[in-house]
């Protein structure tokens, strides 16, 4: 309740900031576009970049940047198996 008064009273630009620093708190998120490695540091691709090409959902297809001169540019994989850069 105590918000919506003080909402009300605050310039745009005090507006725009706070609803910016809110998405930015939020915690990011796998989605289309992203760019990609995989979370196992053990895993051969840990240092490799590829781009969420497809989201469906709980997976994502992502085509890895070392794949582009290779017949199979894409792979399928779980949003937990990757972790965002």
């Amino acid at each position: 309740m105590i918000k919506a008064d003080y909402w009300a009273e605050l310039k745009t630009e005090e507006t725009d900031l706070i609803t910016a620093l809110e998405k930015a708190a939020q915690p990011k998120t796998i989605e289309l576009g992203s760019i990609v490695a995989h979370a196992d540091i053990y895993f051969a691709l840990y240092k490799a970049k590829g781009e969420v090409i497809e989201d469906m959902g709980e997976e994502v297809w992502v085509a890895w940047e070392h794949w582009r001169d290779k017949p199979k540019k894409t792979d399928r994989y779980f949003k937990d198996e990757l972790r965002l850069l």
